[in-house]
């Protein structure tokens, strides 16, 4: 005889073949079972037993889920998305936080990582600045007095472009 098998949570588990116990004739049983037929499976869903019929509820397992605090990524491990998950996609970008049905763009974070992107240009410009400069101090000490006018006018304008971005940190 044929049963079917759940698990304690109600999902379905397995087909199981009841044998006949030698001495008292009678079938033996799993612990969980019924005699109801699962329903045909379909795309991402999995056979539940309410404790009278068999209902088709989502399953997750294996879907991209997103924690609702940090926002990290993993797949589900199970049927159902865990409490403080989401299977709603963070976007990329750090400033985003979740916001009780979708992901929303945190203003204070966002303002702190317009400042960091800034200070990481300014970085950038004192660098090649503070190289070109080097190379005019190499050229004027070695002599060669004359100095490309276009090597001037590329060191002057990352000085302003420095200038305008230390005006946007501070806005």
């Amino acid at each position: 005889m044929q049963v079917y098998t759940y698990n304690e949570a109600g999902y379905y588990s397995g087909i199981h073949e009841c044998q006949s116990c030698p001495k008292t004739k009678n079938w033996l049983y799993p612990a969980i079972y019924t005699k109801l037929k699962p329903l045909k499976l379909t795309k991402n869903k999995i056979n539940y037993f309410d404790g009278k019929k068999w209902i088709l509820k989502d399953n997750f397992r294996g879907v991209k889920i997103w924690d609702k605090i940090n926002g990290a990524f993993s797949l589900c491990k199970d049927f159902n998305i865990p409490e403080g998950f989401t299977k709603i996609e963070k976007p990329e970008e750090v400033y985003y936080k979740w916001s009780l049905t979708k992901w929303v763009i945190d203003k204070d974070l966002k303002k702190e990582f317009d400042k960091n992107i800034i200070k990481g240009k300014l970085y950038a410009l004192d660098f090649e600045i503070t190289r070109e400069e080097e190379n005019i101090y190499n050229l004027m000490k070695s002599k060669n007095l004359i100095i490309d006018s276009d090597i001037l006018q590329a060191t002057k304008d990352k000085i302003s472009e420095k200038e305008k971005l230390r005006v946007e940190l501070n806005a």
